[in-house]
């Protein structure tokens, strides 16, 4: 039972791979409050200040990239932390240029590194 003051840590996954969504929330949802959307427009509308701990956002979808998904959510919540996920494009150097504060997994994403990335990143 987690008690109030051990609120469990809120993770945002936005990607348009349901299958990657599934697996991340199952790796994910044992140590932290998970919600998915594969949808960024969604993703956009559900959005609010102060809820996510942090965002776990894929940089190739269609109708909006993770980086414009990124930019318009730090509109609304400056101080979010976000980590990219992305198949091996080359917009790696671009997204850490663009926001340096974030980090970037690689698909396909290690179990055990999920994890540790996103402790320390929810820790930090």
């Amino acid at each position: 039972m987690i008690g109030v003051h051990q609120m469990r840590k809120r993770i945002m996954i936005v990607d348009d791979e349901d299958d990657v969504n599934v697996t991340l929330r199952i790796v994910l949802e044992d140590q932290f409050s998970v919600d998915v959307f594969n949808d960024p427009f969604v993703a956009l509308d559900n959005f609010k200040p102060g809820l996510y701990d942090l965002l776990l956002i894929d940089i190739r979808m269609p109708r909006m990239n993770g980086l414009v998904l990124c930019k318009k959510l730090r509109k609304i919540d400056s101080k979010v932390k976000v980590c990219f996920i992305t198949a091996g494009e080359m917009v790696f150097d671009f997204a850490l240029r663009k926001f340096p504060d974030s980090a970037i997994l690689k698909k396909p994403i290690d179990n055990y590194d999920l994890i540790k990335e996103v402790t320390r990143m929810t820790n930090a």
